[in-house]
This record gives C-alpha cells, structure tokens and sequence, in this order.
C-alpha cells in the first residue's frame, strides 16, 4: 500500500492529484493475489475447478491444524 501512495507522491504529483489517482485506480487488480481467471493458463483453471478452496487446513494427532500465514497457500 505504500508503494502506491509513495510513488505516486515521490513523482511530486500534488494533493488533489495524488487524490485523483486514488480514486481513479482499479483496487481491485492492485490488491489482487493473482491473475484474472481468463489470463491464467488451462491447467490453472483446471486445479481451480478441482481444489475448490486454496486455503490449506491439515489434521494432525493434536487435532485441526490450520494455514501458517493469512495467505493459505505460503510455505515454510
């Protein structure tokens, strides 16, 4: 998030500007975690359409285990 405040503001843009630009940015493509569905690869649709959720939960002899981060699909 500060990466797309601060640049902006570094290129000097004013207030009203850098307002402008906020507004006028797609949030949705920026805070995405991946590509648009019809941008990804056949296989990747096909997993998508197999595993209906990506986020990871295990069993173990302690019970429920669940993701180690807030993006299921990170690694040790």
């Amino acid at each position: 998030m500060g990466a797309a405040v601060g640049g902006p503001f570094a290129s000097v843009l004013g207030v009203e500007e850098l307002a402008a630009f906020a507004r006028a940015s797609d949030w949705d493509a920026i805070l995405a975690d991946r590509s648009p569905r019809r941008e990804l690869s056949f296989q990747r649709r096909e997993d998508d359409r197999l595993v209906a959720s990506r986020i990871d939960f295990g069993v173990n002899f302690k019970g429920l285990t669940l993701p180690p981060a807030a993006a299921g699909n990170s690694t040790l």
